[in-house]
């Protein structure tokens, strides 16, 4: 049979490796939202989306709109697709299998 205090410390366990988990969680959402870090990993990208956004916010449409629009789509697939390699290739020992 269990005692209280076993139980007690099961808990106070538990609940250690509960909020481990979600410092990691916190942290790593963090490092997906941090977007100068991103920006310092991709500059050309960075700047591509911003060009782009740029014209798209100005109202411009014409054929150096459309060559842009490709190209920085284009780049940004590359680099949505990297990133999230990247991340299903981290190893996740630390959180639990359900």
């Amino acid at each position: 049979m269990t005692t209280t205090s076993e139980l007690r410390s099961q808990l106070e366990s538990k609940g250690e490796e509960i909020s481990n988990l979600t410092h990691q969680i916190e942290e790593r959402i963090e490092s997906y939202v941090d977007w100068q870090g991103i920006v310092r990993e991709r500059p050309l990208q960075s700047v591509g989306i911003a060009a782009l956004a740029g014209l798209v916010i100005s109202g411009s449409t014409g054929p150096i709109m459309k060559v842009l629009g490709k190209q920085v789509i284009g780049l940004a697939q590359a680099g949505i697709t990297t990133a999230i390699v990247a991340a299903l290739s981290k190893p996740e020992s630390s959180v639990p299998q359900a």
